[in-house]
Formats: structure tokens, sequence, C-alpha cells
């Protein structure tokens, strides 16, 4: 998930293009099983991590990648992942 967000972000910024296919490329099912179902929380970290990067190597974007950073932030503080983690 982040992951992905850091790829076009650099796609993006070494002169890359994103363009839109209108049509089905790919289906899946997501049910309570699925493997990114159980890594929620990894997802969140993923994409703090992300944040950083961004921030790193291109600080004109501060404003909306602190933004995606609070939220990350913010819903791993509210589950209380930071509890779960200090028992391990």
């Amino acid at each position: 998930m982040a992951s992905d967000w850091l790829f076009w972000v650099e796609t993006l910024a070494n002169g890359g293009e994103i363009n839109y296919i209108d049509e089905v490329l790919g289906k899946y099912r997501k049910h309570d099983s699925n493997v990114t179902s159980k890594r929620v929380f990894k997802n969140y970290f993923d994409h703090i991590k992300s944040s950083i990067i961004i921030l790193m190597r291109y600080p004109k974007y501060f404003k909306e990648v602190i933004f995606r950073y609070y939220f990350a932030l913010k819903y791993l503080i509210t589950t209380k992942v930071f509890d779960y983690f200090r028992g391990c």
C-alpha cells in the first residue's frame, strides 16, 4: 500500500507519467483471512516510513506529506498498537 505510494511519487519526480486505463485489468476478493487484512498495522508503519523518505527527498511537499503522515500516526495511536508492541 504505502510502498505503492512511494513508487508513484518517485515515478513522477523522475519525469515519468501516470495514465488512467478505463477497463478492469484484474479482480481480487477481499476477506478476513487475506494476508493484507492481517497486516493492517504493518501497512500503516510502511506508510509512515514512506512519508519520511518523501519528506527527506522532496521537502517542498512537506504540507501534503505531513497531512498523510499525521493520519497514519493517529490511526496507530488510537488503535493502541504501541501498547501491543510494548508487551513484546
